[in-house]
Formats: structure tokens, sequence, C-alpha cells
């Protein structure tokens, strides 16, 4: 069914029919205050447009690699072509990875940015937001590090922590408390966290909490594998 959803959204976009109006209809994200929203009913086409507009602008980072025998880790990295035969040089994926994901990310209708004072991938007025591609692309060290710098400055300021995880221990969909997150065990001992609030969101549930738990969820996520499909990565 996968393939199938993969195939019909290459079909929409390909279309010699597509519209261009349709195309242009991407609203820029807006630095300025604005509230905190929930619009999981938005229209699917304005939010196709979106998601694509800012893959595009940020697939640069994708830089062709070559690669040598190792082991398939996520689905990511197997959209791109790595495969137990070509495994080495995800390392460097993974971190370009990182990059995407936060523009891609923000093109979810859940939440808006205002003006970010930490060094946060996104803030909102009631939210500061860090997204990973994959749970252990720091070492749990310095996983913690991140915890004591940011999660403390964003819950002093009233606000919650939110973790986002394209792909987790052992490929886990989780929406759990953020003390119970990767090198996250202190944060339930620090002051103002509400583990209710503050969350540790990985695998599928990532893109149902950005983009919806209904069929808008799945959508997203196979446009973005069919975009990452389209990119010639490997070499080798």
């Amino acid at each position: 069914m996968a393939s199938l959803a993969l195939r019909e959204v290459r079909f929409c976009w390909n279309h010699p029919m597509a519209s261009l109006a349709l195309r242009k209809l991407i609203f820029p994200l807006k630095l300025h205050k604005i509230s905190y929203t929930n619009k999981m009913n938005q229209n699917w086409d304005l939010l196709f447009n979106k998601l694509k507009k800012n893959f595009d602008e940020k697939k640069h980072v994708f830089k062709k690699q070559s690669v040598k025998r190792g082991k398939i880790i996520t689905e990511y990295e197997e959209t791109v072509h790595f495969s137990a035969e070509n495994r080495q040089g995800s390392k460097v994926f993974r971190k370009q990875l990182d990059v995407v994901i936060q523009h891609v990310f923000e093109a979810s209708p859940k939440f808006q940015k205002i003006k970010n004072p930490f060094e946060l991938h996104t803030l909102t007025e009631t939210h500061g937001i860090q997204y990973k591609s994959a749970y252990n692309t720091t070492n749990k060290k310095m996983t913690q590090k991140i915890a004591e710098e940011q999660i403390r400055s964003v819950l002093k300021q009233g606000k919650n922590f939110i973790f986002l995880v394209l792909t987790d221990k052992d490929n886990q969909d989780r929406n759990v408390p953020l003390h119970l997150g990767y090198g996250m065990e202190e944060v339930e001992n620090f002051l103002g966290y509400d583990k209710e609030k503050s969350r540790w969101i990985s695998g599928n549930k990532v893109w149902e909490y950005l983009f919806g738990a209904n069929a808008n969820g799945k959508k997203a996520k196979v446009l973005f594998l069919s975009m990452l499909k389209n990119i010639d990565y490997v070499q080798g």
C-alpha cells in the first residue's frame, strides 16, 4: 500500500495538468509572534505544496556519498539507496537530514515560529522544539548537555519542550514524557517540567503530531520519502 500511495503522490505532482496556481499556494512561515494553533484540517493541497517547497529549499544540503559495506539502520537511509552492501556514509547523511527535516517540519500547521533567543530549532509561544533524524545522532553525554542548557532555558520561560526524533531506538513509535527519551532522564527533576506537556515524540508519531493523526500524517511521510528517493545521493 505504501508503494501505491507513493506512486499516487508522484503522479499528482508530476501530472502535466497540475495547476500552476496550486503550486504557488504556499504560505511562508512568519517570524513574528503568532498564537499556537492546531489546524489539522488544513487543506491537504496547501500542506502538500508547503512541505514540498520547504524540502526543495534545503535538498542542496544532501551531498552525494561514496559508500562501502555496512549495516542498514533506518528507512530514510534505505530510501536514498543505502543497503547492507553500501552503508558507510550514512552518518554524514543523518547530519544532513537533521538540517533538512527542521525546514520540512516547519511546514506543519501545528505551530509557527516566533523570534528565537535560544539555540533551538524552533520556538513557539508555548514550546521549544528540537529535531533529530535519529535518537543517537549525538552520544548520550552530549544529549544530556543539550537537556541541561536548552531545556532548562525553555522551562524557565514558562514554555514546554518537545523533542521530535525520526528514528528512535529499535524503530519505536513513541509519544511519551520527555524524561523517558534517550539521555533525558534528568529532565524529570528540572524546575517547571510537566511530563504531560514536555514530550519525546518519535517514529510515525512525529508525522502524526505535526500533520495529523488522520490521513494527512501518513501522506506527509509518504511525500517526504518520495522526495528523498528522487535525490541522486549514493554513488559507488
